[in-house]
């Protein structure tokens, strides 16, 4: 969930613990509540689990600020497009094909590719994927076109401890799992 907030357009909005694991148990008015729903556990931030998640959280902030694109200020229609073949957001399945209308109508889909695309001050194009499994187990990703670029995994939220890595035409993704891809792009 961590990954989805941080690659949303809009200002990441995290309640104080988020970032180590803390839990309302689902309660969504803990603010009226003085008893351990809306108590912070701080030894909790103390502990393995509690510090990996701080890491990754930082890490997916360092993106956000890296990328631009990430925290864009404008909504996005699908209709520029920066580089030809490439509009400013598009969505794909984890075959690498693009989505349809009746594709939004699917209920039993459980994988997405969202990608970005942007012209860079410097006249590059940068692009930027989000890719979900959402389903009960691992799924191969096939990237969509153009399938001669080097692609750079950013984050993936099931392998938190992973540095950026190269790849080309595919990337495995584990089970509810969510990963951040980029590449860039000389203009034509």
């Amino acid at each position: 969930m961590l990954t989805t907030l941080f690659a949303s357009l809009g200002t990441p909005m995290l309640v104080a613990g988020d970032e180590f694991g803390r839990t309302q148990g689902g309660n969504n008015n803990a603010y009226c509540q003085d008893n351990e729903i809306s108590w912070l556990d701080w030894t909790q931030a103390k502990t393995p689990e509690g510090e990996a998640l701080i890491d990754f959280t930082a890490r997916l902030a360092a993106l956000r600020r890296d990328y631009p694109m990430l925290r864009a200020g404008n909504f996005l229609y699908g209709e520029d497009t920066p580089a030809e073949g490439l509009k400013d957001i598009e969505w794909w399945d984890e075959r690498g094909v693009q989505l349809s209308p009746e594709d939004w109508e699917n209920t039993n889909g459980r994988a997405l590719t969202m990608r970005r695309a942007a012209l860079c001050e410097d006249g590059r194009i940068q692009v930027v994927s989000l890719l979900l499994n959402a389903s009960e187990g691992p799924l191969t990703f096939t990237m969509p076109p153009p399938s001669e670029v080097e692609r750079m995994v950013l984050i993936d939220s099931a392998k938190p401890e992973q540095q950026p890595m190269p790849i080309t035409d595919s990337y495995d993704l584990a089970p509810q799992g969510a990963a951040l891809l980029s590449w860039t792009m000389d203009p034509a």
